[in-house]
């Protein structure tokens, strides 16, 4: 099948490329990106095989790559499973996510991985990466197979879920994880600091009654994580960055040259504590909602290039298990079909420009992972392709997900993703799942 997608306002921050061009696909890979291309290739009719989809008044971007995804399979299948997960990450325009290791049992394993590997073939809507745990069954006290995972296919290492539980333990799993060129993503939480709170320490948490999660707790290990990168050489990427103290710490650190990634998620940037409905669980998650203060902190972390990343930290659950008291409820929100017109939010504001948007989306995690033919349209590259329409509007009102903990459900949101293209095919178009 040859694809042609034409008059789009291609956006490649790869390439610096923010223009209006045609997009020609042939066998799963991009083949060309320049004007004139309809006219060159079409100069009457589609020839046989040939699909033209108009891209006009549309941002045509590498596919939206998603590094921070809970797909909950195997063992938590109620929550989430790798089909409904990437139904979902379709439909919000991502073509590529990176599932959590905090399954049941965990995937600490060569055969683990394999194993999920192999289920996503067969079930997948798009494309899975996997992450092995650093430590035996997520338990923070022995380091897990990772020479084993990295040659069964493992794109990265985290305990998410938990931190990375000592020291000594994050410093050999980075030593270790530099031999394969892959990072160690971390979930930054002191957790003698958080354990008991439910939301962010501060004036509504005191209102509330609710015991609160100072900032410290995130900083704190990510200062720790920060050094021991440092010390090591090794790659550290601090996951779903809440508080100013963080991104702050970070921008330092870059500074200093030690090899530190970060990314933040579209609910940390776009509310705040003070938005969410009193004891409301489907806006309880981990790291909480934070200040005013903090979300404009995420937001020049992005301008500035500090942060590198937009993840969603889709973490399902069931209606169950949400239902319940506000501190007794789970942590986590779904994230994948929101995350296009909440990070677009950004572009609005003039916060970044639409090229740095496509950045944080796409090439910036494809970065991180170390993915060469992902996060550009360069020919030769994946034809993995996120088609958006920056002025639609969504009515989130149903999801793919198994899951519906959004705190966005009911709303309508500006900006949507009108086509998904993972591997040369369309499998989601017009809104619905090809």
């Amino acid at each position: 099948m040859r694809i042609l997608l034409e008059g789009g306002r291609v956006l490649d921050p790869a390439r610096k490329l923010d223009k209006v061009c045609d997009v020609l696909i042939e066998e799963g890979k991009i083949v060309e990106v320049g004007p004139g291309l309809a006219k060159k290739f079409l100069p009457r009719h589609p020839a046989p095989g040939t699909a033209v989809f108009s891209a006009k008044g549309l941002w045509v971007l590498p596919g939206i790559i998603d590094i921070h995804v809970h797909l909950r399979e195997p063992g938590r299948e109620k929550d989430e499973t790798i089909k409904s997960g990437t139904r979902a990450a379709a439909m919000g325009g991502v073509t590529t996510v990176l599932c959590m290791p905090n399954t049941d049992p965990a995937i600490d394993t060569a055969e683990r991985v394999k194993w999920v590997r192999n289920k996503a073939e067969k079930d997948a809507a798009v494309r899975v990466l996997v992450a092995g745990a650093v430590s035996k069954s997520q338990k923070g006290v022995e380091l897990a197979p990772i020479g084993g995972m990295a040659e069964a296919g493992a794109a990265a290492f985290s305990d998410d879920g938990k931190p990375v539980a000592t020291a000594q333990l994050m410093r050999r799993a980075l030593e270790y994880t530099k031999r394969f060129g892959l990072p160690v993503i971390d979930h930054c939480e002191e957790t003698t600091l958080s354990e008991g709170g439910s939301m962010n320490e501060g004036a509504v948490s005191f209102r509330l009654g609710l015991n609160g999660i100072p900032r410290a707790a995130e900083t704190i290990t990510a200062l720790r994580d920060i050094e021991l990168a440092r010390l090591t050489g090794g790659r550290v990427h601090l996951a779903h960055v809440s508080c100013g103290e963080t991104v702050e710490a970070v921008r330092r650190a870059k500074k200093a040259g030690i090899n530190v990634t970060a990314e933040a998620c579209p609910h940390h940037f776009a509310l705040t504590e003070e938005d969410m409905p009193d004891y409301d669980p489907n806006f309880k998650m981990n790291p909480p909602l934070r200040t005013k203060a903090d979300v404009e902190a995420i937001r020049q972390g992005f301008a500035d290039g500090t942060l590198d990343a937009i993840a969603t930290d889709h973490a399902p659950h069931s209606p169950e298990k949400k239902a319940l008291p506000f501190q007794d409820a789970p942590f986590g929100v779904i994230g994948l079909e929101t995350l296009v017109p909440l990070s677009l939010d950004l572009v609005r504001r003039k916060v970044v420009s639409p090229l740095r948007w496509a950045e944080l989306v796409s090439a910036g995690p494809a970065a991180v992972l170390g993915l060469k033919d992902r996060g550009t349209l360069k020919p030769g590259s994946d034809a993995d392709i996120s088609i958006i329409a920056p002025e639609g509007e969504l009515v989130y009102e149903k999801s793919e997900s198994r899951s519906k903990n959004s705190p966005f459900l009911g709303r309508k949101l500006k900006g949507k993703a009108v086509a998904t293209v993972v591997g040369g095919r369309f499998v989601m178009e017009a809104g619905r799942l090809v």
